[in-house]
C-alpha cells in the first residue's frame, strides 16, 4: 500500500502548503489586519468573529499557553467543544455539540485523516487522533455540517489543524534557523511497578470464614487485604517533583524564494500525576458482606453476589477422570468472609483526594518532515509526521462495574505514519484554482488491559491461570484518500458567482496484526502458549506428566477483538456562493455520497447446538461461517445559508444543512460491543443529519475613540439526527450490537465576546444546552417500554456524549513593559450533566453510562515573559485551587490533575 501510495504522490511535483484558510469550504477572503490591530492578540484570534457561522481559530499561543497535563487540554475553553475521556487515552477525541467519535467529528491535520477507533468495552467505543501539541501551528475548528472535499460524513463539524512551518521557526531576519522548546511540570511521579493498586478497593477478604481454619488464615497472613490501600500522594508543595516529567522539541526550517523545508522533533515524558485535595472527594456511607447471618440474625447488609470463597493458586489439588483419561487440576480454595465498600453518588470515583492517579502516563515521540515549493502558478506541498506513544490506560468498566479497584497497567502503545500531498495550479484568471490532495495514514494500535478477578492479586502464581482475565486489542487502520477541486468565479448580474466544486475518494482498512502472538509474549500475557507454561509449572509441583493433565487457562485474545473489514468511500460536491444583494449573499450546496463496507471476519454460530463435525472418524471444530452482506449506500445531501450584513462590521446568518453519514467501519465490521455478536443480523442504514443554524458576529475597532478591538458571536443550533448510529438492545437478539435508533437531537446556544485594547484584554465562552432527546424506534421496544429519553437508549453509551448543561469561560490578562511580560488567568465553570444518569425517567436502566460528574469550577494562571526578542520564557499554573473533580464526558472514573505548575520556554537563532 505504502509505494502504491509513493508511486501515485511523486509525480505531483508542483503544489500548495497545505493552508487552513484555503480549504474547499464554505469559502471566505482572509481577513485583512489593519496596522490598528496589529498590536492586539492576533489574526487567529479575530477571525472568530469575522466569519459568517459556527469557527473558532487557535494560534500557537494558545495552543501553548493552556497545554494542561493531557494531550487534550489544549482545546479546553471554546464554547461547544469538548475533548472527551481525555485522562485515559492518550488522544484526543472531540464532541462538539454533542456528536463524537465514529467520524462525527474527523481531525484533520496537515490535509491527512488521522482517526482511529478504539474500543471501550461497555462504554462501546472512543475514536481517537494521537498528537503532539508541541509540533502545531494552528487550529481552525469548524462546528456543523461542511461542504469541504474533507467533510464527509461530518455531521459534528471539521477539526484542521496544521503543523509548524518556516514562520514559526525562523527569526524575521534570517532564511533559516532553529527553534528550541522545552518545559518541565510538576504534581506527577513515576509510574510504579505494574499491578500496583490504586484508589479503594472496593471489595476485599475481610476474614476467613471459620477461625480455626489455619491453611485460610496463614494464606490471608501472606496476602493481606484491605480497601484502604497504599499509595503516594501530594506533599502540598507547589513544585513537587517539578523535573520528573518534561518536554522537549527541535525544529529547524530553512526558507528560498521559490521552497522551504521544516524538520522537527518532539519528546515526551511524563509520569502519573496526582489528583486534587479539595472538592467533590468519594464518600464511604456504608460496606456489604457476603456474611449472611450475624450472631444468628439476618445480616441488614447482606450482599448474595460477593465472593464467598478465595482460591489459592500456589496449591493445586488434583483428581483423575477416568472419561478423559487425565488428571483434572484445581486450585485450593478457602471458605471467607468478603466486603464490598458502598459509596456516596453510585460510585462518583474511587482515588482518594490528592492521590496518585494511575495509568495517566505519557511517553511520545514525534517527527515532522515538510518540503513546500512554488512558483506564480505551481505550488507543491508534501509532508511526513511520525508519532509513537506509550501512554496510560484503563478499560472504563475497570473503573467502575467491574473489577475491584484499579490497577497499574501496562497501558496502550501506538505508531502513527502520515503522508500529505497537495498540488495547486492557480494561473491568476477567474475560471481556474485548482487543487488536487492525497494522504495515507497508518496507525498500529496495541491495548493492554490488566483485568483480574475479583478479590486476586496479579502475581507469578495467579498470572495465566484462570483467574488471569488480561486482555489485549490490536488493530492496524490504513486510510488513503485524495480529492480535486476547483474554484471558478463567472460574472452574473455585475456580481461574482462563485462555484467551487470537486470529487473525493476515501479508502479504509482494518486488519489485526500479523505478530499477535509475539506481542502477548512480549508483555508476559495470556497465550496460545499459556496452558502448557502454566501446566508444566503445576504439575512439576504434583510431580506428574503434564500432558496427562486438564487445567483451565484464559486467553488474552479472542476472535471478536479482532476486526478485519475494509469501506471505500466516493463524494462528489458543489458549493455556490452569490451576493445577491449589497447586503445580501446566499449559499448553496450539493454533496453525493457513494459508499461500500465489507465486513471479511464472519459470526460463527453453531447449527442444531453442535461445532463440530466428524472427519474420517474424528471430531472437528467446524461451525457454520455467516458473512454480514455488504453495505452499499447511495445519497444525496443539501445545504443553504443566508448571510445578512448590515454593514462592514456585522454578519447574520441564517444555516440549513443535511449530512449523511454511513456507519463507521468499527461500527459496521463484528467484534465486541459493536456489530453481529448474536443470532440477529441487522442491516445498517446511513445517519441522516439535519443541522439548523441561526447567528451573527461583529468586530468593531476603535470605540470610545482609543485604540481597541470587540468582537462578539452568538449561535443557536439544532442539530438533529435521523437513523441515529449507536450500539442498543436488539429484540430478538440477546446481545448488544450496533443499530439504527429513530433519532437523537441536542438543541443548545453558545456565544463568545473578544476585547483588547493592547494593554487589556478578555475572553468569555458559554455554552448552554436546551434539551437533548433520543428515540427507539418501535420494533425495538419491548411492551409498555419507554420510547424517547433525554439521557440515552438501553444498551447504549449515548449519555457519554450528552454534554454538560452549562459551561462557561472566562480569561482577563494584561500586557506590560511594552509587551514583554503577558500575565492572565482563566476561570471554567462546568455544569452537572444536562439530565442524570440515575434518574430512570430520564436515562434508562441498561445504558452503559460511566460517570455522574458534580459541576466545577477550575482557575488557571500564566505568564509570558520576552526578556529578548526571539525568546519566550512561560510560568503557569493549572488548577490553582486544587481541586478533585471528575472530567465532564469521562468515559472512566479517572479524576483530573491537582494543581501543577509549569515551567518552559523558547528560543529562536
Amino acid at each position: 500500500m505504502f509505494k502504491k501510495y509513493l508511486i501515485f504522490s511523486i509525480p505531483l511535483t508542483f503544489s500548495l502548503v497545505y493552508c487552513l484558510e484555503n480549504e474547499a469550504d464554505i469559502s471566505f477572503d482572509d481577513i485583512t489586519i489593519t496596522g490598528q490591530q496589529q498590536i492586539y492578540h492576533g489574526k487567529s484570534e479575530l477571525k472568530t468573529y469575522t466569519k459568517a457561522g459556527s469557527y473558532s481559530y487557535l494560534d500557537q499561543a494558545h495552543i501553548q499557553r493552556f497545554r494542561g497535563s493531557s494531550v487534550g487540554d489544549f482545546l479546553s475553553g471554546i464554547p461547544g467543544v469538548f475533548v472527551t475521556n481525555k485522562r485515559n487515552s492518550g488522544a484526543i477525541t472531540v464532541n462538539i455539540r454533542g456528536l463524537q467519535n465514529e467520524n462525527r467529528v474527523p481531525v484533520i491535520i496537515d490535509g491527512a485523516f488521522r482517526s482511529t477507533p478504539s474500543w471501550q468495552g461497555y462504554a462501546g467505543s472512543s475514536t481517537r487522533t494521537y498528537l503532539d501539541p508541541d509540533l502545531l501551528s494552528n487550529v481552525e475548528i469548524q462546528k456543523g455540517v461542511s461542504f469541504g472535499a474533507d467533510g464527509v460524513g461530518a455531521t459534528g463539524g471539521v477539526i484542521r489543524m496544521r503543523t509548524i512551518g518556516w514562520e514559526d521557526i525562523i527569526p524575521d531576519d534570517k532564511d533559516w534557523g532553529f527553534r528550541i522548546a522545552g518545559g518541565i511540570m510538576s504534581n506527577t511521579n513515576k509510574k510504579p511497578p505494574l499491578y500496583t493498586r490504586g484508589g479503594y478497593r472496593t471489595k476485599w477478604v475481610d476474614k476467613c470464614k471459620d477461625e480455626d481454619d489455619d491453611e485460610c488464615k496463614a494464606f490471608l497472613k501472606d496476602h493481606p487485604q484491605t480497601y484502604d490501600t497504599p499509595a503516594r500522594y501530594q506533599n502540598g508543595n507547589l513544585f513537587q517533583n517539578l523535573v520528573k516529567s518534561w518536554n522537549g522539541s527541535l525544529a529547524f526550517a530553512k526558507k528560498w524564494e521559490n521552497a522551504d523545508m521544516v524538520l522537527g522533533y518532539a519528546r515526551k515524558y511524563q509520569g502519573n500525576y496526582f489528583a486534587g485535595k479539595h472538592g467533590s472527594t468519594p464518600k464511604i456511607i456504608g460496606t456489604q458482606s457476603s456474611q449472611r447471618f450475624i450472631n444468628g440474625k439476618p445480616n441488614p447488609n447482606f450482599n448474595e453476589f460477593l465472593p464467598t470463597e478465595i482460591e489459592d493458586l500456589s496449591k493445586y489439588e488434583k483428581y483423575y477422570s477416568p472419561r478423559l483419561k487425565k488428571y483434572v487440576i484445581y486450585p485450593q480454595s478457602y471458605d471467607i468472609i468478603s466486603k464490598k465498600l458502598v459509596f456516596d453518588k453510585n460510585n462518583y470515583t474511587y482515588y482518594r483526594a490528592g492521590e496518585e492517579v494511575l495509568n495517566t502516563f505519557q511517553e511520545n515521540k514525534s517527527y515532522l518532515a515538510k518540503l513546500n515549493l512554488y512558483n506564480d502558478f505551481h505550488t507543491f506541498n508534501f509532508a511526513y509526521s511520525r508519532y509513537e506513544s506509550n501512554f496510560g490506560e484503563l478499560m472504563p468498566s475497570q473503573t467502575s462495574i467491574r473489577s475491584d479497584g484499579a490497577l497499574q497497567g501496562e497501558g496502550g502503545e501506538v505508531i502513527v505514519d502520515s503522508f500529505s500531498t497537495g498540488y495547486r495550479y492557480n494561473p491568476q484568471n477567474p475560471y481556474v484554482d485548482l487543487k488536487f490532495n492525497t494522504f495515507y495514514t497508518k496507525n498500529d494500535t496495541s491495548l493492554f488491559m490488566p483485568f483480574i478477578e475479583d478479590l486476586v492479586d496479579l502475581d507469578e502464581n495467579s498470572m495465566h491461570s484462570k483467574s488471569d482475565s488480561r486482555y489485549a486489542s490490536f488493530l492496524i487502520s490504513k486510510q488513503l484518500g485524495f480529492s480535486l477541486q476547483n474554484t471558478s468565479t463567472i460574472e452574473l448580474i455585475n456580481q461574482p458567482l462563485m462555484l467551487n466544486y470537486g470529487v473525493s475518494y476515501f479508502y479504509e482498512r482494518f486488519t489485526p496484526p500479523n505478530n499477535t502472538t509475539d506481542r502477548l509474549i512480549k508483555k508476559n500475557y495470556p497465550n496460545i502458549n499459556s496452558p502448557f507454561e502454566l501446566a508444566k509449572k503445576v504439575a512439576k509441583k504434583l510431580n506428574i506428566d503434564p500432558n496427562d493433565i486438564v487445567l483451565q487457562s484464559n486467553s488474552a485474545v479472542g476472535k471478536l477483538y479482532e476486526r478485519d473489514a475494509r469501506r471505500d468511500e466516493i463524494s462528489a460536491f458543489l458549493w455556490v456562493k452569490y451576493p445577491v444583494l449589497e447586503w445580501l449573499e446566499a449559499d448553496f450546496g450539493l454533496r453525493y455520497i457513494n459508499a461500500t463496507i465489507k465486513d471479511n471476519n464472519p459470526l460463527e454460530q453453531c447449527i442444531n447446538g453442535t461445532c463440530y463435525v466428524r472427519k474420517n472418524g474424528v471430531l472437528v471444530y467446524s461451525p457454520t461461517k455467516i458473512y454480514t452482506p455488504d453495505i452499499k449506500t447511495n445519497a444525496i445531501s443539501p445545504a443553504f445559508m443566508l448571510t445578512f450584513k448590515p454593514n462592514d462590521n456585522t454578519n447574520l446568518y441564517i444555516k440549513y444543512a443535511k449530512a449523511v453519514r454511513n456507519p463507521s467501519l468499527f461500527q459496521a465490521t463484528k467484534g465486541f460491543g459493536q456489530q453481529n455478536q448474536g443470532e440477529k443480523i441487522t442491516t445498517l442504514k446511513p445517519e441522516e443529519h439535519f443541522d439548523f443554524e441561526v447567528g451573527g458576529n461583529f468586530l468593531l475597532e476603535n470605540l470610545g475613540d482609543f485604540d481597541n478591538v470587540l468582537g462578539f458571536k452568538l449561535a443557536f443550533y439544532n442539530n438533529y439526527t435521523k437513523n441515529y448510529l449507536t450500539r442498543s438492545n436488539i429484540i430478538g437478539s440477546s446481545f448488544q450490537q450496533t443499530t439504527n435508533i429513530e433519532s437523537a437531537l441536542f438543541r443548545g446556544l453558545e456565544s463568545s465576546l473578544y476585547f483588547d485594547n493592547g494593554g487589556f484584554y478578555s475572553n468569555l465562552g458559554v455554552n448552554q444546552i436546551l434539551q437533548t432527546k433520543f428515540c427507539q424506534k418501535d420494533e425495538n421496544l419491548q411492551p409498555g417500554e419507554q420510547k424517547c429519553y433525554k439521557g440515552g437508549i438501553g444498551g447504549s453509551n449515548l449519555s457519554n456524549a450528552v454534554p454538560p448543561k452549562t459551561t462557561l469561560y472566562a480569561n482577563v490578562g494584561t500586557r506590560l513593559f511594552k509587551k514583554q511580560l503577558d500575565i492572565g488567568a482563566r476561570y471554567s465553570y462546568t455544569s452537572k450533566r444536562f439530565v442524570s444518569i440515575w434518574q430512570p425517567t430520564d436515562t434508562p436502566t441498561g445504558e452503559t453510562n460511566s460517570a455522574e460528574w458534580d459541576s466545577y469550577s477550575i482557575v488557571d494562571i500564566y505568564a509570558n515573559y520576552n526578556p529578548k526578542e526571539n525568546l519566550t520564557i512561560s510560568a503557569g499554573v493549572d488548577n490553582l485551587a486544587n481541586k478533585y473533580y471528575l472530567d465532564a464526558n469521562n468515559m472512566g472514573l479517572t479524576p483530573a490533575p491537582g494543581r501543577t505548575f509549569h515551567l518552559s520556554f523558547e528560543y529562536k537563532f
